[in-house]
């Protein structure tokens, strides 16, 4: 049986989104489908997990990680036996704040945290007595890590939200005016903090709240989405609607994915 549990970020929304658990009893066997939504801290557990790619695969072990806020390679987490997962969304600039590391070190892959290069909270996440317990510590570590104020005050957090407010539809000429910037400046600053280039920024926020309008009107009002999110018609829409989610809106709707669907739901507090 798979349970999915999400939990408000309370004081640290909307830098930190949502936390959510995901965990089941053996025998259990699914598939988690990576999809393109954002910036997430990861802790994961299964008796077995791969990490499919479309040419090679990779073993998940028992870790604390940082995962890529962007996938342009389709990828597959396949589980088995007892699983337990814990995603933390988050802004990808809060990510760069915490590690300062350029965003793109964690494009298209899971990053184990060393435990010995991090501070106590790591260690006691992995030795946690149950996965509230480890969700706890991860609410610590973040509340006691994470430089708010600093995060609140940076560009481009600020263009970011901005870029949010607009729907996506938006063009990296404006954001460059906006940061008083050349636009080969605003491409490096946003692959240094977000990981993705800014054009394609704008396109993954116009997708995710267009997922977002699909769950809450249903496919019969699958037009209204099409060009209330600017598109010129359904073709278009479907194309980049698979090219983020991995599969068209109808299959979308019909997945019997919960985790996949509460992961991309817009949280508001």
């Amino acid at each position: 049986m798979r349970h999915v549990e999400v939990f408000t970020a309370g004081p640290l929304f909307p830098i930190v989104k949502k936390y959510l658990i995901n965990y089941s009893t053996p025998p259990s066997e699914y598939v988690l489908p990576v999809v393109a939504s954002g910036a997430y801290l990861i802790y994961a557990h299964a008796e077995t997990a791969d990490l499919k790619y479309k040419h090679h695969t990779e073993k998940v072990m028992t870790c604390f990680g940082v995962g890529g806020n962007i996938c342009k390679e389709q990828m597959q987490v396949h589980c088995s036996g007892y699983v337990e997962f814990i995603f933390v969304e988050l802004h990808p600039v809060a990510l760069y704040h915490l590690y300062r590391n350029p965003l793109r070190t964690f494009t298209d892959r899971f990053t184990p945290i060393d435990a010995a290069a991090e501070n106590e909270h790591t260690d006691r996440i992995l030795n946690a007595s149950d996965i509230h317990a480890k969700l706890s510590l991860v609410k610590g570590f973040l509340e006691t890590h994470l430089p708010v104020h600093q995060i609140l005050k940076d560009d481009v957090y600020c263009l970011t939200q901005w870029v949010e407010q607009r729907g996506g539809q938006v063009s990296v000429t404006e954001m460059a005016r906006l940061l008083g910037l050349g636009e080969r400046q605003v491409e490096r600053v946003f692959l240094e903090k977000m990981g993705v280039s800014p054009k394609y920024y704008a396109k993954m926020v116009q997708m995710r709240q267009a997922v977002n309008l699909v769950m809450g009107k249903g496919d019969r009002l699958l037009t209204d989405v099409v060009y209330e999110k600017g598109h010129y018609d359904a073709a278009h829409f479907n194309k980049d609607f698979r090219r983020f989610i991995k599969m068209n809106p109808k299959q979308f709707l019909q997945e019997d994915s919960p985790f996949l669907k509460r992961l991309l739901q817009e949280e508001t507090e």
